[in-house]
């Protein structure tokens, strides 16, 4: 455990305690501390054991995979291995690029060549594995909340080949109502599968020639780009929408013909982004945030959010802030 973790036990004894006294429903949390999330989540655990046993099932890539597989429910080719050199044989003698996905430590790793395989099986990787093909197609992250059973889809933010021109992600993702239904209908399809009843999930599916695909199954993290998209876009927290769900009160339409894109913005220095400049960038027009993330290599990139009234205008928007962001840059030097 980290410091934080230890830090905050004491945090997740009284969450236990509290809702085993008062018969508490659900334990939700909505904060930036990635310490109190696992406790949270520890403390969930502890007191929903059957709900903690639906999430572990999906989860794991190969109880997901094996449950999606066996109900013809967005069917992945995949194969679960234990020894490391059968993982290797398999991935030699399959057409490539492949997803490797460990069980334990949830790691993904694509492998799109001979090479990458050799780098692959140099690294030790922890087993067992799930060896599954690589889907192709724009990649979307959906975000759903279940109460009794039912399940709210809460949005639907398109990733690469979703976004456009210059964004890495877009809300809400474009799809036309057919594949906007097909996507609900097979997140709602897996929550059924596990047994998930209660409690948010994050979805990420792949939209296929063949039609929406899962690709992994999580517990969205406490702080990420996607509920941020969702209130660019629509004025309303995430969470706003969870608790008038849970207390069974109408949940208000979004704002008409609005949208929002992310993208990160790399300047080329070693340094980080300095706070004149992101502050700058944050008073451009038609801006809604801007944060300093972690980048590629481990130094600090900026991360910008624009509004919009279509894809096509959030493309541009961007464009323009890049501009800014390179004049920006440039004056630091």
């Amino acid at each position: 455990m980290t410091g934080d973790d230890l830090r905050s036990a004491p945090v997740e004894e009284l969450l236990v305690a509290t809702a085993r006294t008062h018969r508490v429903a659900h334990i939700l949390y909505f904060g930036r501390s990635p310490a109190l999330h696992r406790a949270v989540e520890r403390a969930s655990r502890t007191v929903f054991p059957a709900r903690a046993r639906a999430l572990d099932r999906l989860r794991d890539p190969a109880v997901l995979r094996r449950i999606l597989n066996q109900s013809g429910v967005s069917c992945v080719e995949a194969v679960t291995v234990t020894p490391p050199d059968s993982a290797r044989t398999w991935l030699e003698n399959l057409t490539l690029p492949r997803v490797v996905k460990t069980v334990a430590e949830h790691r993904v790793d694509v492998v799109r060549d001979a090479d990458a395989v050799a780098r692959w099986a140099d690294g030790s990787p922890p087993m067992p594995c799930v060896i599954e093909e690589f889907l192709e197609g724009p990649r979307l992250i959906v975000e759903s909340f279940s109460h009794e059973g039912m399940h709210h889809v809460v949005g639907v933010t398109g990733g690469a080949g979703a976004a456009p021109p210059g964004a890495d992600l877009l809300y809400p993702a474009a799809l036309s109502q057919r594949d906007a239904a097909a996507v609900r209908a097979v997140v709602r399809a897996v929550l059924d599968l596990a047994g998930h009843e209660e409690g948010p999930v994050r979805t990420d599916v792949v939209l296929t020639a063949d039609g929406p695909r899962v690709a992994a199954v999580d517990v969205p993290p406490p702080v990420g780009a996607a509920p941020r998209l969702v209130r660019a876009a629509t004025g309303r927290h995430r969470e706003t929408e969870i608790l008038l769900r849970l207390a069974g009160r109408p949940v208000p339409r979004p704002l008409a013909a609005r949208c929002a894109a992310l993208a990160h913005l790399d300047d080329g220095d070693r340094e980080p982004p300095r706070a004149e400049a992101v502050a700058a960038l944050r008073a451009t027009e038609h801006v809604h945030d801007v944060r300093i993330v972690e980048g590629p290599h481990g130094r600090g990139d900026a991360e910008v959010i624009v509004r919009a009234a279509s894809p096509h205008a959030a493309a541009r928007r961007l464009a323009t802030v890049r501009e800014r962001w390179a004049t920006l840059c440039r004056a630091r030097r």
